[in-house]
């Protein structure tokens, strides 16, 4: 799965996914550079259903549904 992410800065960003019970499946930091970023998550292990992708930087979270 691709997370498409812009940026106006170079920073550095938290990725998260968990299901929805907000069990932590997935996490990690990437570094992102100004304009469009991509991300490729592993999801062929993650069971059928809804979960949630958060994004976090400076303070902010971005919240995105996947579903598999």
């Amino acid at each position: 799965f691709t997370v498409r992410y812009q940026s106006a800065t170079k920073q550095q960003i938290r990725l998260k996914i968990t299901d929805m019970l907000s069990r932590t499946i997935q996490e990690s930091s990437r570094d992102v550079q100004p304009g469009s970023n991509e991300f490729m998550l592993r999801t062929n292990r993650m069971e059928t259903g809804m979960y949630l992708i958060q994004i976090q930087t400076n303070g902010k979270t971005e919240v995105k549904k996947l579903l598999i």
